[in-house]
C-alpha cells in the first residue's frame, strides 16, 4: 500500500498507541462515510426506480398510492421539490379522494415554511375525510383528521403571517371547537399536537388545572427535546397565572 506520507514512529509502542487513539477511528470514520453513502444511494435507486412508471406518463387509478409512496422516499431522500411533484399528481389522479397526498404536502410545506399553502392542504384535507367518511373513520382516517385539525389550529393561532385569515367555523364556534379538541385526543392520542390544541380549550374555558394536564401529556407524547421543554413551559405559565390570582 502506498501513501502519499509515510508515518514515521520512534517506536513499536508509539506505532501501536497511535493506532490505537487515531487511525484506527480514522478508518472506523471511513467505513461510517461508506455505508452512509451506501444507504443514500440505496434511497436514491428506490426512488428512481419507482419513479420510472409515472414518468411514462401511464397512470391506473391503483398508481396513487404509489406517487404516495414515491413521495415518501424522495422526501426521506431529501428532494422535497419532486415530493411536492408527486403528491401533486397523486391529488389529480384522485382528487375527490387524496386526504392523505393533501396532508403530506401540507407537511412539507409546513416543514418548508410555505405556511399559507400548507393551511390550504391541511384544510382540503380535513374536509375530503369530513364530506367522504366522517361517520365511518378507519383508525389511520382518524389520526389524520386529528393531525389535519391540530395543524391548522397551530398555524391559525401561533403563526405570525397566519393570523387574521378566516378561522374554519370549528374554531369560530366555542363548543364545536371542544368538540372538535375532544375528538382528536381521542384519535390521535400519541400526537403532542392535539394535547396543545385541547389545552388552549381549556384555558379559553378558565380550567387551568385541565390545561396543565394537557400540557404534561404534550410533554410525555412530543419527540423533540425543544418541543417537550416548551410545554414545560406552558405548564410554568399556566401555575403561574394560577397562583397570581
Amino acid at each position: 500500500l502506498k501513501v502519499a506520507h509515510p508515518a514515521c514512529y520512534c517506536s513499536k509502542e508509539c506505532q501501536v498507541t497511535d493506532w490505537k487513539q487515531r487511525h484506527k477511528a480514522f478508518h472506523k470514520r471511513l467505513e461510517d462515510e461508506k455505508e452512509f453513502q451506501k444507504q443514500k444511494s440505496f434511497l436514491s435507486e428506490n426512488a428512481k426506480k419507482a419513479l420510472q412508471a409515472e414518468e411514462s406518463g401511464l397512470l391506473k387509478p391503483d398508481d396513487y398510492h404509489q406517487l404516495l409512496s414515491n413521495a415518501i422516499r424522495l422526501e426521506s431522500d431529501g428532494d422535497h421539490k419532486k415530493a411536492v411533484k408527486q403528491l401533486k399528481k397523486a391529488i389529480k389522479l384522485q382528487p375527490d379522494d387524496c386526504a392523505v397526498a393533501r396532508h403530506n404536502l401540507g407537511n412539507i410545506y409546513k416543514n418548508a415554511e410555505n405556511f399559507l399553502d400548507a393551511l390550504d392542504q391541511f384544510e382540503q384535507a380535513m374536509l375530503l375525510l369530513e364530506t367522504n367518511n366522517f361517520n365511518s373513520f378507519s383508525t389511520s382516517e382518524q389520526e389524520l383528521w386529528a393531525s389535519c385539525a391540530a395543524n391548522i389550529w397551530h398555524l391559525l393561532t401561533n403563526i405570525p403571517s397566519c393570523h387574521g385569515l378566516e378561522k374554519p367555523e370549528w374554531m369560530r364556534n366555542r363548543q364545536k371547537f371542544k368538540r372538535t379538541s375532544e375528538r382528536a385526543v381521542k384519535y390521535a392520542p400519541n400526537y403532542s399536537a392535539v394535547w396543545d390544541m385541547r389545552a388552549h380549550v381549556h384555558i379559553m374555558a378558565g380550567e387551568r388545572v385541565k390545561a396543565v394536564q394537557c400540557y404534561r401529556q404534550a410533554e410525555k407524547t412530543a419527540k423533540a427535546e425543544r418541543t417537550k421543554q416548551h410545554y414545560r413551559n406552558m405548564v410554568d405559565k399556566v401555575c403561574s397565572k394560577r397562583g397570581n390570582q
